[in-house]
C-alpha cells in the first residue's frame, strides 16, 4: 500500500496521512436521560444539516429509554446513515436528548470535531456502509460498533485545522447567500402581494385597472400532446420535449426528453415557439415557465404566445402570484390527481393595468427573478466547488 497522499495541499504540509478505525478517536456515550414523555428532543437532520431540536405535536411513549446528549458530540442516525445523517452537537442543545437510534459519540482530543465530520460526510465512508448495514432494505440499520470499526485517513492535527477552516469559511458564505435567497423570495412575494392587490403602485399612476380574462390577452394559446411512448421512432430527435420535471425557474431552458419530425406530426404536440409561457395544468398545478428556445410540450402544458413582451413578462408575474397563492386549487377538477383545463384557463380573469405600467410592473419582477437565478448559481457554483476540495483535500 501506497504513502496517503491528497491530491491537493496546503503549503508546508508534506508527511502522509495515517488510515485509523474511528474507534481510536471515537467514544460511544450512553448517557441515561428521561423517558420519551419527558425528555427535551433533538435529532440529526439528513445530507450532513447538522442536529437540530426535535419538535413533535405528541410527546414519547413512557416506555422509550432517551439519552443525554453534550455539545460538541458527534451524532448520527442509525436508519439514515446512508443519507448522510451526521452532525455536530451545538451548544444550544447542550443536555438534549436522543434514543439510541441517534448514538452520540465524543470525539478525542487529537483530532478536530469539523475534520471527523467532514470524512464521515464523504461518500467513501457513509455509502460504504451500506452492504454492512443490518435490516431490510427500507429499514438498515448501521449500528455503533460497526461505524466504530470503519476507517478514515488524517493528516497532522494542524492540516485538519486547515482543512477545517478552509470548509467553515466556505460554509459561511454558503450560509450568508442562502440567506440573501431568501430574502429575496421572500421580497418577491411581497411586491406580488402587495402589487397585484393594488395597495402599492409606481408613482404617476392612478388610472384604475381592468379585469381582462387571460384567453383575451394572448395571440394563440393550446394545450400539447404526447406522441405514442410505443414507437421509437418519435423519440430521441432534436425537438425538446416539455415534462413537468423541467419546469424549474423563470426560463426553461433544456429538457429531459426530446422527440422527432415524425412524432410531432404523428400527434396533438406542435411547435411552441420561443418566449412562449407554458402553464402546467397536471400535477404541479398553475407552475409557469417561458420557453428559451422552440419546444413541444405534453398535454399537461396550456401553451400561451402573447403579442409582445411586454404583455408577457406582467402576465407571467401574475401566473407567478397565481401560483404561489394557490390560486388554480378552486378551479381543479378533482380526481386521480387534480388537473385544470384549456377552457378553465382561458376564462380565468385577472387585472390589468394600461401598457405602460405593465412594462414597469413586469421589468420589476424580471429584475427580481434574474437576482434570484444569480444567487441559485452561485450556490450551486459554491456547493460544485466545496464538493471538488473535499474529493481533492481529503485522501
Amino acid at each position: 500500500m501506497g504513502k496517503l497522499v491528497p491530491q491537493l495541499r496546503f503549503k508546508g504540509f508534506t508527511d502522509p496521512w495515517e488510515q485509523r478505525k474511528l474507534s481510536t478517536c471515537l467514544t460511544e456515550s450512553v448517557i441515561p436521560g428521561h423517558s420519551g414523555d419527558q425528555a427535551k428532543k433533538l435529532t440529526v437532520r439528513l445530507w450532513g444539516k447538522g442536529v437540530v431540536e426535535k419538535t413533535t405535536l405528541q410527546n414519547g411513549s413512557s416506555a422509550t429509554q432517551y439519552y443525554v446528549r453534550k455539545s460538541g458530540q458527534l451524532m448520527y442516525g442509525k436508519l439514515d446513515f446512508l443519507h448522510a445523517a451526521f452532525g455536530i452537537v451545538p451548544q444550544e442543545l447542550d443536555g438534549y436528548e436522543s434514543t439510541a437510534d441517534s448514538p452520540a459519540f465524543d470525539i478525542a482530543d487529537d483530532v478536530d470535531k469539523e475534520f471527523v465530520l467532514q470524512s464521515c460526510l464523504r461518500k467513501e465512508l457513509y455509502l460504504y456502509q451500506g452492504s454492512l448495514a443490518d435490516g431490510s432494505r427500507k429499514a438498515k440499520r448501521v449500528h455503533s460498533q460497526t461505524f466504530l470499526q470503519m476507517t478514515a485517513n488524517f493528516p497532522s492535527l494542524e492540516e485538519q485545522q486547515k482543512i477545517t477552516e478552509l470548509f467553515r469559511t466556505m460554509d459561511d458564505l454558503i450560509a450568508a447567500h442562502e440567506r440573501k435567497l431568501e430574502l429575496l423570495r421572500l421580497k418577491k412575494r411581497y411586491y406580488l402581494q402587495q402589487i397585484f392587490s393594488r395597495k402599492l403602485r409606481f408613482r404617476g399612476f392612478t388610472e384604475p385597472w381592468q379585469q381582462r380574462k387571460l384567453g383575451e390577452l394572448y395571440e394563440k394559446g393550446r394545450s400539447g400532446g404526447t406522441p405514442n411512448s410505443e414507437n421509437r421512432n418519435y423519440y430521441g430527435g432534436n425537438i425538446p420535449f416539455l415534462g413537468i420535471s423541467d419546469l424549474n425557474g423563470r426560463y426553461i431552458t433544456n429538457t429531459s426528453k426530446h422527440i422527432t419530425e415524425m412524432g410531432l406530426i404523428n400527434s396533438a404536440a406542435w411547435l411552441v415557439p420561443e418566449g412562449a409561457i407554458s402553464l402546467a395544468m397536471y400535477a404541479s398545478v398553475g407552475k409557469v415557465g417561458i420557453l428559451s428556445q422552440p419546444m413541444a410540450t405534453s398535454q399537461a402544458f396550456f401553451n400561451m404566445v402573447f403579442p409582445s413582451t411586454i404583455v408577457r413578462n406582467y402576465i407571467f408575474a401574475r401566473l407567478d402570484k397565481a401560483a404561489l397563492d394557490s390560486e388554480w386549487n378552486k378551479l381543479v377538477s378533482t380526481g386521480t390527481q387534480s388537473n385544470l383545463n384549456a377552457q378553465k384557463i382561458k376564462e380565468w380573469a385577472a387585472y390589468s393595468p394600461r401598457p405602460s405600467e405593465q412594462r414597469i410592473i413586469g421589468d420589476l419582477f424580471l429584475l427580481i427573478d434574474e437576482m434570484i437565478e444569480l444567487q441559485e448559481e452561485y450556490l450551486s457554483l459554491m456547493g460544485r466547488l466545496k464538493e471538488n476540495y473535499l474529493h481533492a483535500l481529503y485522501c
